[in-house]
């Protein structure tokens, strides 16, 4: 007796899945066989609850929803240009099933209208199905607020795990997270009112806020830079990490006290050591005897500001006031300067750098601030992974400034910053964000003079501070000092 087991597209559906049992001629007896495992099953549909059958067309965002995966197991969504899975690759998405093998995501990226492919794929299950995009996402903006209102000086987001997490930089801060699942999938003209899922205030002295966060490699410690409310303020001028959700911080490194602040190291407070005071040469006077070191969290970095660790396992910090970048070792037994820039511009604007940011490659990127006389610069830096030296080069974004915000694509072929134009400088706060595709990288002493790809200015008085980009739906996120934050969907 031989039996053939074909599974069917349109009987295997969310609810169960069917296999067909064909006795073959010429069998003279037909004995009953159990089912075998289940293929998995994918559907393409506006609204993830229908089958609209084969090659559907939808408009985004919409669902991909699936049965017959292993439980509670990641389950990997890779999208294709064309009928079939051998046309261009897009981009992929993660999503988790559930304990019963079931999957729901919504899809909400800048497609255009067109006919694709969607395979799914976990622990050598996989299924494939087409569909049709007939009208394409709308691109724009929309604004995120709390309960009518929004928790104010919003700075820092991080996408994980779908939330959205960000920081905010007021005398001990709390974190706040939404879960992406309630967030707009639309452009809208108003704010739009979301409610956070939850909140939490870190153990911190009085008179310290939070900086840039991000988490760990593990996911397991939130990172964060702090900064000192004033010069002698104690628990500042430091990277800190946090089991997220309550604990008591780690110190990685900065001074955190009061002398641990610029001014007292190389601005007016220091010695003669430094003179001239609070200028870039005078913070790099210090900083090049300082470093390296094997005491980080003895050395003063001024005002702690960005965080991220590398993929292999180095920190990357950086500074409010000494115009520098540092990497540290993942014991924090060693530390050293990457890069100080040797002007700080007009005022001191361009000492500062808020924001870091990171590839797949594992290659970081810093973004300082810019002044009005000197434009906004970008650091790619290609860590070594020991106490050599970094390859660092850089970009100079023509006719922008006052940047906070850093995000980068997956492949680094994509970079995003905010800024207020140079005839805005002295009127507008940030207000805008722009995009380099394909950047040509530069030496850092010299960086290549560079044209946003594209400017997304929003109207109003706006206050943007850090970014976030989440490339699954192609959405960046820009956190705003009066609070809430915007999505901007490209």
């Amino acid at each position: 007796m031989t039996t053939l087991r074909v599974p069917s597209r349109r009987t295997l559906t969310l609810a169960s899945s069917a296999l067909l049992v064909v006795s073959i001629a010429g069998c003279a007896t037909s004995t009953q066989q159990a089912a075998g495992p289940k293929d998995a099953v994918i559907v393409v549909s506006q609204d993830g609850k229908s089958d609209p059958g084969n090659n559907p067309k939808v408009n985004v965002p919409f669902y991909i929803t699936g049965a017959n995966f292993d439980a509670s197991t990641t389950v990997k969504l890779r999208f294709y240009a064309g009928t079939d899975t051998k046309g261009k690759r897009l981009f992929d998405m993660d999503t988790q099933s559930t304990d019963k093998g079931t999957i729901s995501a919504l899809v909400n990226n800048g497609i255009p209208t067109g006919q694709y492919a969607v395979e799914a794929q976990a622990k050598g299950e996989k299924a494939e199905e087409q569909f049709q995009v007939a009208t394409p996402r709308t691109p724009g903006m929309v604004k995120v607020t709390s309960d009518g209102s929004a928790p104010k000086a919003m700075l820092s987001p991080v996408i994980r795990n779908g939330k959205v997490y960000v920081s905010q930089s007021v005398n001990q801060g709390s974190i706040f997270e939404w879960a992406q699942a309630d967030l707009p999938t639309t452009v809208a003209k108003e704010s739009v009112t979301v409610k956070p899922t939850a909140s939490w205030q870190p153990k911190m002295p009085d008179g310290v806020k939070i900086e840039q966060i991000n988490f760990n490699n593990g996911g397991d410690q939130l990172l964060m830079g702090k900064k000192s409310v004033n010069a002698n303020t104690t628990g500042g001028n430091s990277i800190f990490s946090y089991p997220y959700g309550g604990g008591e911080g780690k110190h990685l490194a900065g001074n955190i006290a009061p002398a641990g602040n610029g001014y007292y190291t190389w601005g007016p407070g220091a010695g003669p050591d430094t003179t001239p005071h609070n200028t870039a040469e005078g913070a790099f006077k210090y900083t090049s005897k300082a470093f390296p070191t094997k005491t980080p969290t003895q050395v003063s970095i001024g005002d702690g500001a960005g965080v991220v660790q590398d993929s292999n396992g180095w920190y990357y910090f950086s500074s409010l006031q000494s115009g520098c970048v540092y990497k540290m070792s993942p014991d924090s037994t060693w530390a050293d300067y990457v890069y100080c820039i040797p002007s700080w511009g007009a005022n001191n604007q361009n000492q500062s750098v808020y924001s870091l940011a990171e590839d797949a490659q594992g290659n970081v990127y810093a973004v300082y601030q810019g002044a009005s006389n000197d434009n906004t610069i970008v650091l790619k830096i290609k860590p070594s992974g020991s106490q050599a030296d970094d390859n660092v080069q850089a970009i100079q974004i023509d006719g922008w400034a006052r940047s906070v915000g850093l995000a980068v694509n997956s492949d680094g072929t994509e970079i995003f910053v905010d800024g207020t134009s140079m005839k805005q400088y002295n009127t507008n706060n940030t207000n805008s964000i722009l995009s380099v595709s394909d950047p040509k990288w530069g030496d850092v002493a010299k960086p290549t003079p560079t044209t946003p790809t594209s400017v997304t200015t929003i109207p109003g008085e706006p206050w943007l501070t850090g970014l976030a980009y989440d490339e699954a739906t192609d959405i960046v996120y820009a956190a705003d000092n009066t609070g809430g934050f915007y999505m901007n969907f490209r």
